[in-house]
């Protein structure tokens, strides 16, 4: 197997030297000759080659809207996840931790109540209230 090396660049090119540019960012004259060819003026096009450009220019601002658009999207969607499951886990916490002691405290107050020989239905008997009020 033979291995070659191919070079495709402009040879005695540095790297980081643009060839049409100043270092201060404006246009070499060779520059400006080149890219005038490239640029037509706009009162010099067709109408189909205007409707050309104008359609592509349109096509490329819908296309980065729609990327905006869906990039805002799947940000919201990834934020809502991310709070609704730390939500969801601790409103699950709390409401189990709120039923166990509820069911604790109801068990206690019958295990009371029980013991000390009154009815948990029969409050004026004298047993223990569970919200610690007295009903008349």
């Amino acid at each position: 197997m033979e291995y070659e090396i191919y070079h495709h660049g402009v040879k005695g090119m540095r790297w980081g030297i643009r060839r049409y540019q100043n270092k201060d960012g404006g246009l070499t004259p060779a520059g400006r000759r080149k890219y005038a060819k490239s640029r037509k003026d706009i009162s010099k096009l067709s109408d189909e080659e205007l409707a050309k450009a104008t359609a592509r220019a349109k096509a490329e601002k819908d296309y980065k809207q729609a990327l905006k658009d869906n990039r805002s999207y799947e940000l919201g969607k990834r934020f809502v996840n991310k709070f609704s499951e730390s939500l969801v886990d601790k409103l699950a916490e709390k409401v189990t931790a709120d039923l166990i002691a509820q069911a604790t405290k109801v068990i206690a107050t019958r295990a009371v109540n029980k013991a000390l020989g009154g009815d948990a239905a029969d409050t004026k008997a004298g047993g223990v209230y569970t919200n610690n009020k007295k009903k008349d």
